[in-house]
């Protein structure tokens, strides 16, 4: 009996410095993945109040979490001072931006470009972002019902993104089906509530389950773990190219998987992961067709949401990196082995649909693409990650936040000018 307690204690311990060589090693090799997110009974996850940190796998930027969940650098008051006019905007790991420094995001070049112009009959522009990545249309607009309206916002800003928000909004499309999903039932939405009220996501959304998670991220070990999980998680789910559309009259052929050799190096992108490049196409099945009807449904319940409260709804519809490849032969590419004339078939899609329910829209594509082209800048990737996919780059940031503000400034120039009769 002694000599098999011995045995245990040796395993024990023998594990135990195993465990503190490994902890040594990541923290010497300056390894670091911090936990930036916890389980939320509103919208099935957010940001962790209060945890910062270097991250660094695509692009770089130090994030900072402020006490409501934000990715900001400053401490807001939830009681909208005087004299400001507040911008609320909802988005997705693009709004959360994570990859560049907090002073190259789009929502903080707007913030300086509106106060630049003088929008807003003078009052500063205070931009408030509550972007989470994984986000989808779902999870916005129950982040506006539980979080915005208490920080008092003249207007939501609903940064949408077609490359995986239509998808995401479906739960036999989304890759990641633990989270609420809205359905329609008889042309309405019902909220399915079954995951929030299971026991499993109301005990990992307890305070002592987010006390113990964070006590575990100090450690290097449990956060490479964590982020060998999520990047099994992610290549596992890479969405697959659609198939090519047939002719009239034509068998349908399957989508040719080797790139065209006629085609110049370097203008083959393949498929950006996390995205799903079925969004150039028309619906192709039922539940594609169910998603986008969900995901229009879901916009016009966050625009009546929003005028019922006063305040003004301004969609913005975002990039996908081939759609504003520098290089209009790329794009072209891709579009041919998609069997698409172009790549703004969701673009299209989203303008016309908001023009026939009033509803205030920016389509960023059209105007990206032909900067880019202009300039000759990628304005998605990194140089640790890949030029032209991924997210936006600060190029990409601070472009669309120019073009947004442009918009809004032109929109109270033209304000005043009406007021005054010139």
């Amino acid at each position: 009996m002694r000599k098999s307690m011995k045995n245990f204690l040796l395993v024990c311990a023998s594990s135990a410095a195993a465990l503190l060589a490994l902890e040594i090693f990541l923290r010497l090799s300056g390894f670091s993945y911090p936990g930036f997110y916890q389980y939320d009974r509103a919208a099935g996850s957010a940001h962790r109040p209060g945890a910062e940190g270097w991250w660094r796998e695509e692009g770089r930027g130090f994030v900072k979490i402020n006490r409501f969940g934000m990715r900001d650098d400053r401490e807001i008051s939830k009681k909208k001072p005087s004299g400001v006019y507040r911008i609320a905007v909802l988005g997705d790991s693009y709004a959360e931006a994570f990859q560049v420094p907090v002073g190259d995001t789009f929502w903080r070049v707007l913030e300086n470009k509106l106060h630049a112009c003088g929008a807003f009959d003078g009052k500063k522009a205070e931009v408030l972002n509550f972007g989470v990545a994984g986000y989808a249309t779902v999870q916005e607009l129950l982040t506006l019902r539980s979080r915005v309206w208490d920080f008092q916002p003249d207007m939501v800003l609903l940064a949408f993104l077609s490359g995986n928000d239509v998808r995401d909004n479906h739960p036999s499309l989304c890759p990641a089906p633990s989270r609420p999903f809205f359905v329609l039932q008889d042309s309405s939405l019902s909220l399915d509530t079954a995951l929030l009220q299971s026991y499993s996501f109301r005990f990992k959304s307890s305070s002592l389950y987010a006390g113990t998670v964070k006590v575990l991220d100090c450690f290097r070990l449990y956060q490479f773990i964590k982020k060998a999980q999520r990047d099994f998680f992610v290549r596992r789910h890479a969405a697959p190219l659609p198939k090519r559309q047939p002719q009239t009259g034509a068998e349908p052929s399957p989508l040719a998987q080797k790139p065209d050799p006629a085609e110049p190096a370097g203008t083959q992108p393949g498929p950006d992961i996390g995205l799903d490049n079925h969004i150039y196409l028309p619906p192709q099945s039922k539940e594609w067709e169910e998603a986008w009807r969900i995901t229009e449904a879901l916009l016009a319940q966050m625009r009546r949401e929003v005028a019922e409260r006063g305040a003004r709804f301004l969609l913005v519809s975002l990039t996908n990196g081939i759609q504003v490849h520098p290089d209009p032969k790329a794009r072209e590419a891709f579009a041919r082995s998609l069997g698409c004339d172009d790549l703004l078939y969701p673009d299209r899609r989203i303008a016309s649909f908001a023009a026939a329910q009033g509803i205030e829209a920016i389509v960023l594509a059209p105007p990206m693409q032909k900067r880019a082209e202009q300039t000759q800048r990628y304005f998605h990737g990194f140089p640790n990650t890949s030029m032209g996919g991924g997210h936006w780059n600060e190029n990409g940031h601070r472009v669309a936040g120019e073009i947004i503000a442009e918009y809004l400034c032109n929109q109270g120039k033209n304000t005043a000018d009406q007021q005054t009769g010139h």
